[in-house]
């Protein structure tokens, strides 16, 4: 039987790519990171790339998040100047202001908006990236 995925992903009207994690595992951060790629490339000609990316299950592995998310950024580079934002729905955990500050600087000259909501905030979270896409 195979395992059973460890995120979900949905394409919501607007083009926002919703990615919820089911797990707070290196799997999901794995999967996350194929998502993100995927939808980079899917938003070419049709930018800005917007992500709603749910991760109020808990919290992920930092450093391998980190690691993966800077092979990421590597690898999306060819898209420096394809606007992406990128709201996150989480728990209220005391590390989220450093969550924020080392996902700005990860993603370095890339023209990526974070920011952060917590988990009853998708409503919310989903007009800030609606708002963005008409900017």
């Amino acid at each position: 039987m195979p395992s059973p995925e460890p995120i979900e992903y949905e394409l919501l009207s607007g083009n926002i790519h919703r990615i919820k994690f089911l797990e707070p595992s290196r799997a999901a951060v794995d999967a996350w990171m194929a998502k993100t790629r995927a939808a980079f490339s899917m938003s070419v000609n049709k930018p800005p790339v917007l992500l709603l990316v749910d991760s109020s299950v808990g919290l992920v592995p930092l450093s391998y998040g980190f690691q993966q998310a800077r092979e990421t950024i590597d690898d999306i580079k060819r898209y420096d100047q394809l606007p992406a934002y990128v709201a996150v729905l989480h728990q209220e955990i005391a590390l989220i202001g450093m969550i924020e500050r080392m996902s700005n600087l990860i993603t370095g000259n890339l023209a990526i908006t974070w920011r952060f909501f917590h988990s009853h905030q998708s409503d919310a979270a989903i007009a800030w990236l609606q708002s963005q896409a008409q900017a």
